[in-house]
Parts: C-alpha cells; sequence; structure tokens
C-alpha cells in the first residue's frame, strides 16, 4: 500500500492549463505554417498574379515566409516535445521580432500588400512569445506540480522541535488571513508558531489603503522592475500560541513562507527579505513550506518563491496556492478598484477580524453608483474552502515524513 502524502495518490493540478498550452502550440504551429504561404500569396494578389510587380514583392517577402514557417514547425515540435531548450529558443526569436519588427511596420504609411501582413504577423508573434513564456515557467519547475497537487516531500534529516516559523507580508490582509488559518492547523498538530511579519523600512509607502495614487504607482513600478527594498523583521510567538517556549533562530525546524502576485512576482517586502543575506538564518537547513495567495498567475510568482527559498538553503517540503474567486477580466477590473477604493469603500462584504474566531463579514457603506454593478466584481479575500483547505495544509506539515521526533526523557523505557 502506497503511503499517504505521496504524489502517486494525487491527481496533479494544472493538467486541463498545461493541455490548453499544448493544444494551443499546436494550433499555433499550424496557424503560422498556413500564414507563411498567405504572405508569400498576398503580394502576388494584391499586384496581379503575372505582373512583375506582384513577383517582386513575393520575392521580398520570402524572408517573412521562411522566419514564419520556421517557427510554425518550432511550435509543432514544442507540442510533441515541450522541452525547456525550444521553449527558450522560441521566447527569444519571436520576442525579438516583435521589438524590431513592430516599429519598422507602422514607421510609415502601411501598405496594403506588405505593412498590415506584417502588422498581423507581429501580434501573433506577440500571443506566441507569451504562449512560449507561460509554457516555459511550467517546464523550468515540473516538481512543484507535486507539491501543488499535495505530495509532501520527506523532511531533512535533523530532530523536530516541533516549532513552526510563520515568514509574511501582508498589504490588505489577505495573507494574513491565509498565514492565520495554517497556524490553526499547526496548533492543532501539536505545534508552537511563532511570526515573522516582514516590514519594509519604508513603511508608508507600504501602508494601505493608500494615501494617493502616486503611492500606487511606485508599488507597481517596484513590482515590475523587480527592485529591491530594504526591510526589517522581528520573530514574535504568535499571540495565540498556548506554549510560547523558547524563539531563538535554531529552535525552528519548520518555516512556512508567505507571498502574493505582485506583478507576476512575489511581493517586493519578501523580494527584499531575499535580497538580504541577514535573511538565509531564517531558512538554511530547515523544512520550508510555501503558499502563495493572490487573484491568478500564481505560477511565476511561486516559483521565484521556490528560488529564493532555496538559494538560502532552505528544503522546500510542500507547497499551498491558492486564488481569489472570480474570473477574468472581472478580477483584474476589481483587484485595481479595490485597491483604488479601500477595504473602507469595497462595495461587497469583507471578512472580520481574522484573530476573531467567528468573526462575520462587514458590510462596508456603499460608495454611490456602485450598488448597480455589484454583480461585474469579484471578492478580493480568499473564501471560505481556500481558508478551510490552508488549515488542513498546516495540520499535514505536521504530519510530514522525515526524521522522528526525540523521544523525551522517560518514554520508550
Amino acid at each position: 500500500m502506497q503511503p499517504p502524502n505521496q504524489p502517486g495518490d494525487l491527481p496533479l493540478p494544472g493538467r486541463g492549463a498545461e493541455r490548453v498550452l499544448n493544444q494551443s502550440c499546436l494550433i499555433l504551429g499550424t496557424v503560422k505554417i498556413a500564414a507563411s504561404v498567405l504572405v508569400w500569396i498576398v503580394p502576388l494578389h494584391a499586384a496581379g498574379w503575372l505582373a512583375g510587380p506582384g513577383w517582386a514583392a513575393a520575392a521580398a517577402a520570402w524572408p517573412l515566409c521562411i522566419y514564419t514557417l520556421a517557427t510554425g514547425l518550432l511550435a509543432i515540435s514544442v507540442h510533441r516535445t515541450p522541452a525547456v531548450a525550444r521553449l527558450v529558443v522560441g521566447v527569444v526569436i519571436q520576442g525579438g521580432f516583435v521589438v524590431f519588427a513592430f516599429p519598422l511596420a507602422i514607421s510609415g504609411p502601411i501598405d496594403v500588400a506588405t505593412g498590415w501582413p506584417v502588422i498581423g504577423l507581429v501580434v501573433v508573434e506577440g500571443a506566441a512569445t507569451l504562449l512560449f513564456w507561460l509554457y516555459l515557467i511550467r517546464q523550468l519547475r515540473p516538481d512543484l506540480m507535486a507539491l501543488n497537487a499535495g505530495a509532501i516531500r520527506p523532511s531533512l534529516d535533523r530532530p523536530r522541535t516541533r516549532h513552526a516559523l510563520l515568514v509574511y507580508f501582508s498589504l490588505s490582509g489577505n495573507g494574513g488571513r491565509a498565514i492565520e488559518k495554517v497556524h490553526e492547523g499547526l496548533r492543532d498538530g501539536g505545534y508552537r508558531c511563532s511570526k515573522c511579519f516582514v516590514t519594509p523600512i519604508e513603511s508608508r509607502r507600504f501602508a494601505f489603503p493608500f494615501r494617493s495614487f502616486g503611492q500606487f504607482l511606485g508599488i507597481v513600478f517596484d513590482a515590475l522592475l523587480r527592485r529591491s527594498v530594504a526591510v526589517k523583521w522581528q520573530i514574535e510567538p504568535c499571540a495565540r500560541s498556548s506554549e510560547v517556549g523558547r524563539s531563538g533562530p535554531d529552535d525552528f525546524d519548520l518555516v512556512v513562507c508567505l507571498s502574493q502576485t505582485w506583478m507576476l512576482g512575489i511581493s517586493t517586502p519578501i523580494q527584499g527579505l531575499f535580497d538580504d543575506p541577514a535573511g538565509a538564518e531564517l531558512f538554511a537547513g530547515r523544512d520550508v513550506a510555501l503558499v502563495n495567495v493572490c487573484r491568478g498567475l500564481w505560477r511565476r510568482s511561486q516559483a521565484q518563491l521556490c528560488r529564493g527559498v532555496e538559494d538560502w538553503g532552505g528544503h522546500v517540503v510542500a507547497a499551498s496556492p491558492h486564488e481569489n474567486p472570480g474570473r477574468e477580466p472581472f478580477r483584474l477590473f476589481s483587484l485595481f478598484l479595490f485597491l483604488a477604493l479601500g477595504p473602507e469603500r469595497w462595495p461587497l462584504p469583507r471578512p472580520g477580524n481574522p484573530a476573531e474566531n467567528g468573526a462575520a463579514e462587514s458590510m462596508p457603506s456603499v460608495p454611490a453608483g456602485l450598488s448597480a454593478g455589484r454583480w461585474l466584481l469579484t471578492p478580493q479575500f480568499l473564501d471560505s474552502e481556500s481558508l478551510a483547505e490552508l488549515s488542513r495544509f498546516g495540520r499535514r506539515l505536521t504530519e510530514r515524513p522525515g526524521h522522528d521526533e526525540p523521544s523525551r526523557p522517560g518514554e520508550g523505557n
């Protein structure tokens, strides 16, 4: 019988998304191979099949035909075998084509015979670059798929202290609620916990609700450019821990690290933690569980979180990603509206204080003009199902396979 918490027991999540990516490569390759013929035929048809100018235009288009045919065949080969090297080549070549061809295509009057086909190809190449990039993210860390399915790796060969450290940053409170649920599961499994809230040195820049639109833009550009921010942190016992005990940096056998997704990457404060050499003492030589909460598109931020932990010597044993409810594009629209209005003016019910058991949702005052459009908005906090799963995740971390907890004096005699 196969032991629990092994990947063979569990259906891997994201298979549907991977199937979509794989089939999209097949469709893309077919379209580009057909386009390679059209790019050659259109100039002939526009200038007359037998006219000299038509053949001259077609001859001038043959480099574009060869490029389109080659990248179409590359997409077909990725569909058959999604190797990392092929995906990297596709991202570099197709992305480079977009960068260089688009300015040339729009620099002068757009010619019907050549300009519009090139612009159309630029659009296709931009979509192809995004497709290959998303596929590449999945292929670079296939090991995370098993962890996202619920598998838990064996822990390091070290004594269990039954003490966990919760490392996180939360801007709106969504991450704070998630880490509180993990804490509940750990506590139910016999662990005592300490928290490590990562705080930017420039705390006013990261105060929410935002004081101005410029403050919001500053955070967005920091996340886009992956700028590091100086951070500080302090290890403190969780308020609800029944046994405080010792909280020294050598006392933890498990670290739970949480990050949101900011502009397709980990949050800037968590990035600042990984950029600070002092952060290594939190992760080195310890089991680490990853938690990601976001609106969507969490795979890249999860891979970055995993790489940051491993760079500091942490041993990743489990992962639990969670998305806010809803579908695109409504989630994206709702996110920006939520950031603009702040939680007090957000027209949907918001959860109560996570520190209070059974805290009910509170209903804010709805700004004029938004009540009729509530059906367009999506919640900006994890739903009850995700929170319950995070609690179960914490409990399962206490049962992870590996080195047994050392017996206490007087036991086993």
